[in-house]
């Protein structure tokens, strides 16, 4: 039988991804945050979350529906609470966007909320913010197992507010974990 498990370098996948939503109509910046976003969920296992949504990405782009030109703005709205317009572009920008005033914020009192609007994403988010908004060691809880690093991120959905979260639903672990 032909060995049919074909591998690619991690950097040849993002350049081609990258190549792919730029020819979609992505700007560079952009490109390269999804293709790098993309890439990393194929790398980490999270196949849901990888190569497999590219054609997705690229049929929407192709639609008019997500703008891959949209520059996202950032403001700082109170000392810890970031909103970010994304313009109808993608949701990982938007984080960049938002990443100098989240730092800011990190550093000068331990926390930061970022609130983004109007944006589309269909990869993981959780890689940019714990990857590149680490948390310092000081912050961190006496209580933190060991190794722990980042704080973990959870957005509601409607799935989880409505269906798990529901004053006349009892919860159940078999609903997953919230």
């Amino acid at each position: 039988m032909p060995d049919t498990d074909e591998h690619i370098r991690f950097d040849d996948l993002v350049a081609a991804i990258d190549r792919t939503l730029q020819a979609a109509g992505a700007s560079p910046e952009a490109a390269g945050i999804m293709a790098r976003n993309f890439a990393g969920c194929e790398r980490d296992g999270a196949l849901s979350h990888g190569v497999f949504r590219v054609p997705q990405i690229v049929e929407t782009l192709n639609t008019g529906y997500l703008d891959g030109t949209a520059e996202p703005t950032a403001e700082a709205v109170s000392p810890t609470y970031i909103r970010v317009d994304a313009k109808s572009g993608f949701a990982q920008l938007a984080i960049e966007r938002a990443r100098p005033l989240a730092l800011q914020a990190l550093e000068q009192h331990g926390m930061a909320v970022i609130a983004i609007r109007d944006s589309h994403t269909t990869t993981a988010l959780s890689g940019l913010t714990s990857s590149r908004l680490p948390m310092p060691a000081s912050w961190r809880s006496p209580q933190s197992p060991p190794g722990f690093r980042t704080p973990h991120l959870w957005a509601p959905t409607a799935r989880s507010t409505a269906q798990t979260h529901s004053p006349t639903r009892p919860r159940s672990p078999a609903r997953g974990r919230w």
